[in-house]
């Protein structure tokens, strides 16, 4: 399409490169919070609210879950581990075994 004085109309095109940038700015903006756990692992965790999905960085890999149903807090799982977050606490179940104790929330973690 083009304008008045033969110069291509940019307002299309200029929406589209705003929201591009706009996603990829807050792609980097997902909220994380690190978490120790009884036996000493640390766990980055990822919140990714708009997708119900997490990020979980173990140290050794990552981990990618989906938000489940729980009677109370949040459950992530997937066919192995199930994460369930209540309040700052979190515990790590792998084929319904406990992994690495209760986990507590690092004071000053984003969330």
């Amino acid at each position: 399409m083009r304008t008045d004085d033969n110069r291509p109309e940019r307002g299309p095109c200029l929406a589209l490169c705003l929201l591009a940038a706009a996603l990829v700015v807050t792609a980097g903006c997902a909220p994380r919070a690190g978490y120790v756990c009884d036996n000493g692992k640390t766990l980055a965790v990822t919140f990714h609210d708009h997708q119900h999905k997490i990020d979980v960085d173990t140290g050794t890999g990552t981990f990618y879950l989906r938000s489940v149903p729980a009677s109370s807090g949040t459950r992530y799982a997937d066919e192995e581990r199930v994460f369930w977050f209540k309040g700052d606490e979190l515990s790590v179940t792998v084929n319904d075994r406990p992994l690495y104790g209760q986990c507590r929330k690092i004071e000053g973690s984003s969330r």
